[in-house]
């Protein structure tokens, strides 16, 4: 079928604006010419826009995409205005220049170019729409930057002037408007009076750009990649789909900027899907890609078994999905594209307090990434509160704290490989859990400045109690699962009511299905693995003596053994690892420390623990 004849309009330069496969929101403008004397377009403003030329499609700017619109409309010139450049011919000649000269006043200089104020921008608006040679339309940017009363001002006249403003002939036989178009991020920055409900003003939403228009921006600019023409046609077409898959939430600058970013560090059309990561991430490093995490992996139980005792199931199962991850398999059922953007890993540590679900978090930390400083933990018990979302991604602008940025988003922009830890899950509001939605789904999230942070390098770990009681008749809270029971009840008991908790308790199933079957419950600490525990936490307290004081301490057998019973009974056990911790706090470590601080310095290097004792309360060692 051929394509109407105002679809084959093309500009001196070959663009075709009215083609179908030119921008939606242009071809809308074309449509209201006649009808409407001013357009508003919002949103997406900052972009360059693909144009189509011939069998080809080019990147524009906005003005330039705008400025080819009205030229097959026969409009003869488009100025510019905002308050930072002033008035500003668009592609300027002399001949035009004079033009605008004679019909504005303006005195333009040889650039097209003048400093001008609200006042002569308020003036030549009144000359422009009523101009009828040369037929040209006014563009003005950043009106809210013009201050209080200069803003005032130009609205008013701009509503009257719409208000008679008049459809003047073209060379085309028919009638339209010399329009005026006022560019802004968001339309919640013009007066509500001056476009609400206005039937003479056109809100144009320059919407960011889907998958299939990346894809066809990519397809141009890859082309001058090394590599390209010697890549078999099969390979492009899946390098370049996957780049615009990889680019979810960038404009097209954003693929122009990654592409040059290629250029400049070498980077061959091969691995272009690394120049993507690169531009998001800001680092070149990827802790994924070094040769010894396969055999880090391979290790990966006998390490982490050492920091977390006890919990075999749980750490298999982690174990399981850190190769995947490492594999990069993650979420390989949902999408075939290695670059889908999603977290590295997800995992719900659920299970009873103090049992290592945050240990195991720190574990993994150390074991991928080298170190615990990469290990980033939120407690969501701070986050009940519904506006308290504003600490992980930052205040919207105009409120308080909008420049600081959120929390969340700066600690993951700053250490973008890493283990981040939401603790205690189901503490927080609601609402804020609808933020992981899309960090699960999309691996990205944006903070109040419009800054995206990217998740798809890091670990992500819920941590929950939920399960371990829950609602008894009369609402009181009775016990759901205790030490007693065997590992797979105690997991089967623990899933169900993780589900009833999103499902129909938050009503929000969503997030359980993004989480998958990545619930890795934890079990009972056993009288056996408190004493591996005591033992451990017992090693650390000789080791911080010897590393502050240079002191060797050596703690008598009957003294151990009357510690371990009395930190690892059933009582501390209720409060899991924390409570043996906390037992031997205050019946070791705080009558050690009081000892050592009343020790005569220069003592022996050696220090002999041969008695404990409890009196009224007060716990005390013996040294020698």
């Amino acid at each position: 079928m051929t394509a109407p004849p105002s679809f084959q309009l093309a500009t001196s330069m070959g663009y075709l604006p009215l083609n179908d496969r030119a921008p939606a929101w242009l071809r809308d403008i074309a449509r209201f010419l006649a009808i409407r004397p001013q357009f508003v377009l919002s949103g997406n403003v900052d972009d360059y826009v693909l144009m189509p030329a011939g069998n080809m499609a080019l990147p524009l700017t906005l003005k330039d995409a705008v400025a080819s619109l009205l030229e097959v409309f026969g409009y003869e010139f488009l100025l510019c205005y905002d308050p930072f450049d002033h008035f500003l011919l668009h592609t300027p000649n002399p001949e035009k220049i004079a033009q605008i000269k004679s019909a504005t006043g303006l005195n333009l200089d040889t650039n097209g170019h003048v400093e001008g104020s609200s006042r002569m921008l308020i003036e030549t608006m009144r000359k422009i729409v009523t101009l009828r040679s040369p037929r040209g339309c006014l563009l003005i940017e950043h009106a809210p930057r013009l201050g209080d009363e200069g803003q005032r001002e130009l609205y008013g006249t701009s509503l009257k002037l719409m208000q008679t403003a008049v459809q003047l002939p073209m060379t085309d036989g028919r009638a339209r408007f010399n329009p005026v178009f006022w560019v802004i991020e968001n339309t919640n920055e013009l007066p509500a009076w001056f476009a609400l409900r206005n039937e003479r003003i056109r809100i144009q939403t320059i919407q960011h750009p889907e998958v299939g228009i990346r894809e066809r921006a990519a397809a141009i600019l890859v082309t001058g990649l090394s590599g390209f023409e010697e890549t078999p046609e099969a390979k492009r077409r899946d390098l370049v789909e996957s780049f615009a898959r990889s680019t979810e939430g960038f404009k097209l600058a954003g693929l122009v900027s990654t592409v040059q970013l290629a250029k400049d560090q070498g980077y061959p059309f091969a691995d272009i899907l690394d120049a993507v990561q690169l531009y998001k991430l800001g680092v070149t490093d990827n802790p994924w890609k070094q040769e010894k995490l396969h055999d880090l992996i391979g290790n990966a139980e006998t390490e982490l078994v050492k920091q977390v005792k006890g919990q075999h199931q749980a750490v298999v199962k982690t174990v399981d999905i850190l190769r995947r991850s490492v594999m990069g398999l993650s979420g390989a059922q949902a999408s075939a594209e290695p670059a889908s953007g999603r977290p590295r890993g997800v995992l719900f540590f659920a299970g009873p307090t103090g049992v290592g679900k945050t240990e195991l978090a720190k574990a993994m930390s150390k074991l991928l990434f080298g170190n615990e400083n990469a290990y980033i933990r939120f407690d969501m018990s701070e986050f009940a509160q519904e506006h308290t979302d504003a600490r992980l991604i930052g205040s919207p602008p105009g409120y308080v704290g909008h420049f600081q940025g959120g929390e969340l988003t700066k600690a993951i922009q700053k250490r973008p490989f890493s283990v981040v830890l939401f603790d205690e899950i189901e503490k927080a509001h609601p609402r804020i859990l609808d933020k992981f939605l899309q960090i699960l789904e999309d691996g990205r999230l944006t903070d109040g400045q419009g800054i995206t942070a990217y998740f798809s390098e890091a670990i992500i770990v819920f941590t929950s109690n939920l399960g371990i009681y829950v609602d008894g008749p009369g609402g009181a809270r009775v016990e759901n699962v205790n030490p007693s029971m065997e590992y797979d009840e105690v997991e089967i008991r623990i899933r169900a009511s993780i589900e009833d908790f999103f499902k129909y308790k938050l009503v929000r199933p969503e997030i359980l299905n993004r989480l998958g079957d990545n619930i890795v419950v934890f079990n009972f600490i056993t009288p056996e693995v408190a004493k591996q525990i005591f033992q451990k936490q017992l090693l650390n307290v000789q080791t911080r003596v010897q590393a502050c004081h240079g002191l060797t301490l050596e703690i008598a057998p009957e003294v151990i053994e009357k510690l371990t019973n009395l930190c690892t009974n059933p009582e501390t056990l209720a409060n899991g690892g924390r409570g043996i911790g906390n037992r031997i706090e205050t019946l070791f470590v705080n009558p050690l420390s009081r000892a050592l601080f009343d020790r005569v310095a220069n003592g022996p290097a050696i220090v002999n623990v041969t008695d404990i004792e409890t009196v009224d309360g007060i716990s005390s060692v013996k040294l020698v």
